[in-house]
């Protein structure tokens, strides 16, 4: 998989590779795999076949682009210039574009094979709040909001903001949350009331986790 303009990116249960114009992304067959391209892409994909797809590596990689790589790559996987017409009815010709198109694609795997990997690759979070944030940034790869900003957004009300339907927390969470904090142990921040030990968050309140680290 190659840009040969703009930006892709690759996306394995291993994580997220970048792949610029200066690069070209390897998957083998068996990964799950899905892409993305960010902003006006040409993107140029090209299969190998079994006995080429064994020289290269047996996971995906990324790999530097050689100038050489680079136009075996684009010829590959660009219009051809000639009349389809016309080679249909030429055996020859036809055998003889198929040679070549098989030189180039061996060519194309040596200069792999030499090449050495360049990843730019991103793991997957296993952190449930990095993984929301990494969700939210999948989605919207041009959001400018700031880390500090993010980390604000807790849950999600319906369409209307009428109620929350992701995430609900109630007054005495946020009471928990916000004394905690402060250095504060909401359970044991009391007093005396009509002869009884008082809590702000009475006997409920539980620090919201994504907010406290």
């Amino acid at each position: 998989m190659y840009a040969a303009r703009g930006v892709l990116s690759v996306h394995t249960e291993h994580g997220t590779s970048i792949v610029p114009a200066n690069r070209v992304a390897w998957t083998p067959a068996g990964f799950t795999h899905y892409h993305r391209a960010h902003s006006h892409t040409d993107m140029r994909i090209l299969f190998l076949p079994p006995s080429l797809a064994r020289l290269v590596p047996g996971h995906p990689a990324v790999f530097m682009v050689s100038g050489l790589a680079r136009e075996i790559l684009l010829t590959l996987t660009g219009p051809r210039n000639y009349d389809r017409a016309a080679r249909e009815n030429d055996r020859a010709a036809r055998d003889h574009d198929r040679a070549a198109l098989a030189r180039l694609r061996r060519v194309l795997v040596d200069e792999l094979h030499e090449a050495d990997e360049q990843p730019l690759q991103l793991p997957e979070p296993r952190d449930d709040r990095l993984q929301a944030v990494a969700e939210m940034l999948y989605k919207q790869p041009a959001d400018n909001t700031s880390l500090a900003e993010l980390g604000q957004a807790i849950g999600a009300s319906d369409d209307f903001g009428y109620k929350a339907e992701q995430q609900p927390i109630s007054d005495h969470d946020l009471h928990a949350t916000i004394l905690q904090l402060l250095g504060i142990d909401h359970k044991k921040l009391t007093y005396r009331f009509n002869g009884r030990d008082m809590r702000l968050t009475d006997v409920y309140g539980v620090p919201i986790p994504q907010i406290v680290a």
